[in-house]
This record gives C-alpha cells, structure tokens and sequence, in this order.
C-alpha cells in the first residue's frame, strides 16, 4: 500500500534508514571528496551529523516537533563543510514542517525546497557543482510532476533519479572536480542518504553497517613541512549574557571579522548557540575574538596539511607508459588475465554491469600516458566510451570485445617489452579480437522464440558471437551441434574449452574429448574461467 501521510515516526525511521546507507558507503564516499581540500572525510563528517541527529531526537508522531529536534541534534552534531550544509538542509525541512502534525507529497516537496534555500543562505559563499546544486536541481526539476496524488514512493523515486543526473553534471560546474576526475562527495553522500529513506519506504532491508579497523598512520608533517591550507576549525559557542548582549549579538558583523582571517566560512546563530566553521591560518586569534562573547561548548582544529599529505601519499599511483584495465567475471578469467599482464581488473559480477565511473575509478589507480579498456560486454561498451570521453579520449582507447573469451584472444597477443607502442598494442589486441570466435552452451530459464527458434525452458540454447543458433535437450548435442555451425572450424588452430563454475569436472573432459575427437587438426584444451552464466564457453581461433 501506497505512503500517502508522513509523520514523525515514518519520517525518524525513513533518517535511521538514510544513516544506515551512508554508514555503509562512508568510505567510498571519503574517497571522492576532492573539496575545498581533499580531506577524504565528507562520508564521516554526513554520517556523525545525521547520527547526532537521529540520536538527540525521540520518536514522535507530530513531524513538525520531531523534526525540529532532528535539525536541533544535526546542528550541534554537525562536522566539516558538508555535515554543516546537510544539518542547514534538514534545518530548513524543520522550518517547513514545524506548522503540521504529518504532510502529503505536496508538502513535502515544498520542505525540500524550503530546506535547499536555509543552506545557501547558511553558506557564506555558496559554490554550485557541490551538494547545494544537487540538492536545489534535484527538487526544482520535478517540483511540477508533484501533485496531491503522489505517494511519497513516487516523490523519493522522482527525486533520487532527479539528484543523480545533477550529481553527474557537478564536474562541469566546478572545476577541481573535473581535474580529479569525479562527482562531487556532498552531493553522492546526499543521495546515499535519501536512498536509504527510500529503502525504508519500500521496506527494503538494509545490509548491516561495515565497521572499518583503524590502522596507526605515519603523521605527515614534520620540521621540515610548511603549513599551506591553515587549519579547520570548528566549534560551537555559548553565549553568555555575563560577555554580551545576547539579543543584540550581530552574527553578521561576526562574519565580517571571520572572512578577514580565512575562508569556507559558515556562522550559524540559533537562540544563544553560535556554530562556526572556519579555514584559517590563525585559528588562535578567531578563538580569542569569539570568547569575547561566550564560551566553548566543544572545539575542534586539525591540521589540513597533514589531511592534504596523507590524501597525496595515498594517491602516489605507479607510472606506466601504457596500463591495462579488464572487466571479468569469475576467478579462473581473472588469473588468466593477470597471467597476461593486465594491471587492473573490475570484478562486472553475475550480470558483468559495470559503470562509467567504475571504469573511471580504475584508470584513476594508475598514472599512464595511455589507458586500454577491455569491456568484455556489449551491454557495457557504451559506458567504457563514456569514461573515455570523460578522462581523456585520445590516450583512452577500448577495445570493443564482447565476451571475456574475445578478451583472452586479444591479451595474448599482447607484447609486454616496455618499448611497445600503444599503437603496435593496439594492432596486437584487434589481431587477437578479429581471428576468434566465442561459443557458449546455456540453459533457457523462460519460453520465448528468437530469430525464428523456438526455445522452451530448460532447453540448452548454443550461442556463437553473442546470436542464439540452436537449441537441444542434452548439453552434449548442443555443443556438437552448435560447433558445426562455425564457419572454417575444420581450419581452426586453437580450440579452447572455459569450463564454468555448474559445470562438473567429468562433464568438461567429455565435452573436451567431442572437441579432440572432431576437430583433431586443432589445439585443445581446458582452462578453468569460474564464469557463472555460461557452464560451456568455448573460444576458437
């Protein structure tokens, strides 16, 4: 049944949902963030804030009271840039929504709204391409589809899909972005968080959160270091009617002395509480200048050139004139490959849907002149192009192999002599992908009819070159059968069978000895590939 009301139960439940998604994604999200310094702890700073908040604020069935308390905890609890922008979100929701005692869709698109607006006005110098763009672009592209009849199913849908296509675009808007080669942090972690409210939505369960062990580390600052970016500083104020006049205390004239002593400055000022957040160089002189008025609540200051040396050790990447990157599914393909040479490999998994950013994330491991692609799928061909284009596409070049059997003919004909040219690479690769064949040997789970054949279910359906050719009731005569139908087999030089993770070893050596037995003329053999959803694949060349 359809959401059509949210109250403060659902709504607490829907948070305790988007904590427990960026929990577990707080790493990979540490990883992207690259802004104002790439201090790898965007995913941190989001899941303490949200925690303090869901933590400071009980359960109960008035949303407009619960979320108040939710945006007082996220406040108090909030860390770094992007935990002081999300906790100023979910401070505008609160404002919206302290007038009802639950809302429909309507109302909540207008919280979501009202919530983007309190964070700009928060940020002192707003920069667009962050997670401020994904989450004002993210509602106002789909306020208009939002009516008195959607389902807040629908509405979290609208809006998850609406953000991702923002967070897509955030590296033409803001450059250092671009340079790294990623999405922007806050706005990934932001979306994380609302796809875990939209789990709880569809009661959808969770995995359990991963807890990281923490290593000791080399501190990366020492007398002979110089300090470049200042340090953060964070802390929130009491003020203290015994220092000042609280109600005349001018927060403005406050950030007029703050923007004179650093930047990526945000000073919030809710009743007598003063929350600040500061890049400075002289974090003695702003502390100074604010117990003028009050006293520290709590306080905290890091070194960000120790942050910045630690991100710059972890992302030293070998240098390499040409580097290999190979999607793979099952581990007996990934052995093979790495016995050719390839330098990294991405596991595709059961359905090998690997992303533009996966692909992305592995050229980034590696620093190279020229980058090859092996993507081993049609269905993911168009998305290696798509990284290509967006890291560099004349040094990036994919191959367009088709299956992981193209790929293994291709990498063999690899020439490892560190003299190689990419383009003497590139001849080798195709050479090996244009003289070979891939056959496979399936089972049909569904009736259906294909280029004229009639397939049952439970049938074994032979493939060559990614087209269905026959289908058989035994295994054995699929593979006989289908081996027939490539053109020139009796003139092949290799025939190779890749026996998959269901098929049993005595299963292989009698289709191993069909092979031996019909096409003598050739070399044959059997290598283990693990692959899961073909149990026969055989490459011929």
């Amino acid at each position: 049944m359809s959401v059509m009301k949210l109250n403060g139960v659902l709504f607490r439940n829907l948070c305790v949902g988007g904590l427990n998604a960026i929990s577990q994604e707080e790493k990979k999200i540490n990883g992207l963030n690259v802004f104002p310094v790439p201090d790898g702890d965007t995913g941190t700073n989001m899941k303490l804030t949200i925690e303090h908040g869901v933590n400071d604020s009980d359960s109960e069935a008035n949303i407009g009271k619960f979320s108040l308390k939710l945006a007082r905890g996220m406040l108090l609890g909030a860390r770094g840039n992007s935990g002081v922008i999300l906790s100023q979100i979910f401070k505008g929701i609160s404002k919206y929504l302290k007038q009802f005692a639950e809302v429909n869709a309507v109302e909540f698109k207008d919280a979501l709204i009202s919530g983007y607006q309190t964070a700009y006005d928060a940020v002192v110098n707003p920069v667009e391409g962050t997670i401020l763009t994904v989450c004002r672009e993210g509602i106002l592209r789909i306020q208009s589809l939002i009516t008195e009849e959607t389902s807040f199913e629908e509405l979290f849908d609208l809006y998850i899909n609406s953000m991702k296509k923002v967070l897509e675009l955030t590296p033409e808007l803001l450059p250092v972005l671009k340079e790294a080669g990623v999405i922007d942090s806050g706005g990934a972690g932001f979306i994380v968080i609302f796809e875990g409210m939209n789990s709880v939505l569809l009661n959808k369960e969770l995995p359990q959160d991963i807890s990281y062990m923490g290593k000791t580390k080399k501190i990366l600052f020492d007398e002979n270091s110089t300090l470049e970016y200042g340090y953060c500083t964070e802390f929130i104020l009491q003020l203290l009617n015994s220092k000042c006049n609280i109600d005349e205390f001018d927060n403005n004239s406050f950030i007029e002395f703050l923007k004179t002593k650093g930047d990526s400055i945000i000073c919030l000022k809710e009743d007598s509480i003063v929350k600040v957040h500061i890049h400075t160089m002289t974090p003695g002189v702003v502390m100074n200048e604010a117990q003028k008025y009050g006293e520290f609540i709590n306080l905290k200051i890091e070194n960000m050139q120790i942050e910045h040396n630690e991100v710059l050790e972890e992302k030293k990447k070998p240098k390499k004139k040409i580097a290999y990157i190979c999607v793979y599914q099952g581990t007996g393909f990934k052995d093979l490959y790495e016995g050719f040479g390839i330098d990294i490999l991405i596991d595709g998994g059961k359905t090998m849907n690997t992303s533009t950013e996966e692909f992305i994330e592995a050229m980034n491991q590696i620093d190279a002149d020229d980058y090859v692609i092996l993507p081993n799928n049609k269905n993911i061909y168009l998305a290696a192009m798509q990284a290509a284009k967006l890291k560099d596409e004349k040094h990036v070049h994919v191959i367009k192999t088709k299956s992981l059997v193209e790929a293994y003919f291709a990498v063999s004909l690899l020439d490892m002599d560190l003299n190689t040219s990419i383009d003497e690479q590139l001849r080798n690769l195709n050479t090996g992908l244009n003289n070979s064949h891939t056959f496979g040997v399936t089972m049909a789970v569904k009736d259906s009819l294909y280029n004229g054949i009639k397939i049952e279910r439970g049938d074994f359906i032979s493939v060559l070159d990614g087209e269905i050719i026959l289908t058989s009731k035994t295994a054995q005569s699929a593979v006989i059968d289908g081996l027939r139908k490539v053109e020139g087999i009796d003139d092949k030089e290799v025939i190779i069978l890749f026996r998959g993770k269901n098929l049993l070893e005595d299963e292989a050596d009698e289709i191993l000895d069909v092979i031996q037995n019909d096409y003598p003329n050739a070399s044959s053999g059997c290598l283990d590939g693990d692959q899961d959803t073909y149990g026969v694949l055989i490459g011929i060349s």
